[in-house]
């Protein structure tokens, strides 16, 4: 069993204070991903190199990776690997039935959390790798503090990433999220 409290103190201690929310969407990749057959994971990695000075916590869209069919589900799962050790990852559902606790497993997708509706957390075993939403997911939440485990996140998502669009996105993205969190 992982100690997220740990993790996410360490990633506090850092000053590493950025949540970003990334739901992709093929028309919205950087030039630089788009070129890949498999865009999603070199998106991921873009955005890795982008943010690693400020990302505290990387919220992952299901539905959006879902999208993609199977390509979209192993870019995932590659990209909470790639994220895991500098950063805390979520993915977001919201889930609503007790079977999606499986994503948790490390034989699974392995975040560190995942979201849940509140009704959800009747069923379950409370557990600090979910966090109960009000159903409408971290997208209706964008620009607000996120607190995890006493540690605050500014949440960011599709408005930074899209600013970022440009010829050269990690410069870009990098740019805009020190400029979100007023650096």
């Amino acid at each position: 069993m992982r100690d997220i409290a740990a993790k996410i103190h360490s990633i506090a201690a850092q000053g590493k204070h950025l949540a970003l929310y990334v739901s992709p969407r093929f028309d919205f990749l950087p030039i630089e991903a788009q070129r890949y057959d498999e865009p999603l994971l070199p998106y991921g990695r873009l955005i890795l190199d982008a943010t690693e000075p400020y990302l505290g916590a990387i919220v992952f869209d299901l539905a959006a990776y879902a999208q993609f069919g199977a390509a979209g589900t192993v870019a995932l799962e590659r990209s909470i690997r790639l994220f895991s050790e500098t950063t805390l990852t979520i993915i977001d559902g919201p889930l609503v039935d007790p079977a999606y606790a499986a994503v948790l497993d490390d034989l699974s997708f392995g975040p560190d959390a995942i979201t849940i509706t509140g009704d959800l957390w009747d069923t379950l075993v409370p557990n600090a790798r979910m966090i109960v939403t009000t159903g409408r997911g971290f997208r209706d939440v964008e620009r607000c503090d996120l607190n995890i485990g006493g540690a605050t996140f500014k949440l960011a998502g599709s408005a930074l990433l899209e600013a970022a669009r440009s010829l050269d996105f990690r410069e870009s993205l990098g740019t805009a999220a020190a400029a979100f969190l007023g650096r």
